[in-house]
């Protein structure tokens, strides 16, 4: 093959390329003005959302599974709930069921998973359009307590608390060794200070609360498990109390999405929703504490339970 020939048949590729990309950024623009549509033409009363004249619905547990991987993005919404006609949702009764979700970083790529009560719209010009809803206040508060025994860390009591809002935990490192005192001079106030020390330092330079959240995402590839695991407060003193917390929602949040979400919209919406935190929300059975301590050389778990 002649250069002249190699030059156009990259031209031919390169156009055909452009041309491919401003397709699915056009198809993306038209999902966007779609779902900003319904979004301006429903009210919210109180509680209730006035919807644009009477639709056709399906009311239940909806699931929104976003894939990255290599070649692309992979969108998948479910839905399953009863079918009713109604011009109005009551979003006390709408969201009584609580949610939960999470984003993880896998062996190729990441994604993110949300499930959470909802609708969608099965029939009229708005057919395709679906809605999570997301109440901190009906995740009920659940409370855990892990405690750890190493001979070379010593003692980790570690209470968890699990609400919509976010996560919180307090520790306490206990560590016994004799003690011993030493002067040293203090170069602010130039004065020599007696201090006291343990006289056998623990092994691990830190120790570590975690809340962890997993997931049975349903994929083209089949069911996988994924796992994220999150700090929520660490100490580095032994001996001493540690808290500290990760707030995930504030208020109450209805995401509106389309059916097929098209690449560039869903990113946006997702990203949003776990901008303060990895996980939201809570689970029976995926939501896990637990405590990690590191050293020099390494990170070692020392305990985990279910919240």
């Amino acid at each position: 093959m002649h250069p002249e020939e190699v030059s156009w048949a990259l031209v031919a590729a390169l156009i055909a390329m452009i041309f491919l990309q401003s397709l699915v950024w056009g198809a993306s623009i038209r999902v966007y003005r779609f779902v900003r549509k319904f979004e301006k033409s429903i009210k919210l009363e109180g509680s209730k959302v006035l919807l644009p004249g009477v639709l056709r619905l399906r009311l239940g547990q909806v699931t929104f599974v976003n894939l990255y991987r290599g070649g692309g993005a992979v969108a998948h919404v479910d839905v399953q709930g009863k079918v009713l006609s109604t011009d109005s949702i009551d979003l006390e009764e709408l969201c009584s069921g609580g949610f939960y979700g999470l984003t993880a970083h896998l062996a190729r790529g990441f994604g993110y998973y949300v499930t959470a009560p909802g609708f969608e719209v099965v029939e009229g010009p708005f057919k395709g359009i679906v809605a999570l809803c997301l109440d901190p206040s009906k995740v009920p508060v659940k409370r855990a307590r892990v405690v750890a025994k190493n001979p070379r860390v010593g003692k980790v009591v570690v209470d968890v608390s699990v609400n919509g809002y976010g996560y919180s935990g307090k520790a306490h490192w206990l560590y016994d060794s004799p003690r011993v005192q030493r002067v040293v001079f203090d170069k602010k106030v130039k004065v020599y200070r007696v201090v006291e020390e343990l006289l056998v330092k623990p092994a691990a330079k830190s120790v570590r609360i975690e809340v962890c959240g997993e997931a049975d995402v349903a994929t083209a590839s089949g069911v996988e498990k994924w796992r994220k695991c999150m700090a929520i407060a660490e100490g580095s003193e032994p001996n001493k109390d540690v808290t500290g917390g990760v707030k995930a929602l504030g208020a109450r949040q209805l995401i509106v999405v389309p059916k097929t979400p098209k690449l560039g919209f869903k990113a946006s919406r997702l990203e949003e929703l776990f901008k303060a935190s990895d996980i939201i929300g809570y689970k029976k059975g995926y939501v896990k504490a637990r405590v990690v301590s590191e050293t020099q050389e390494r990170e070692e778990v020392l305990s985990e339970i279910a919240i």
